[in-house]
């Protein structure tokens, strides 16, 4: 018996995250951090603070799907952060804050 793994719904392609710091309240503090991608196609993560960073570059995101994604995946780890958005950890497409 194989397991099928079944396809999502195609996106529009993302080329930038914008990270929103949240205090204990639930309130978006301080400017959203930028998250665009390298020429080289990885994420840049040189504005996220460093301990988040090292997490991120160390062991990924988990996708939508179940799977790891790391920052040289470009692409699939912005969309990954955009999934991974709660109320701890808010991710948008947009730097306007709600």
């Amino acid at each position: 018996m194989s397991l099928e793994r079944k396809s999502l719904p195609e996106r529009d392609p993302i080329d930038m995250v914008y990270f929103f710091r949240v205090n204990g309240s639930g309130e978006e503090v301080g400017e959203p951090i930028r998250i665009g991608l390298l020429p080289d196609g990885k994420a840049d993560l040189s504005l996220i603070p460093s301990g988040l960073r090292e997490t991120w570059e160390a062991d990924g995101v988990m996708d939508r799907m179940g799977l790891v994604t790391k920052p040289e995946d470009g692409i699939a780890f912005l969309q990954a952060l955009l999934d991974r958005s709660n109320p701890y950890e808010r991710f948008r497409s947009t730097p306007e804050k709600r």
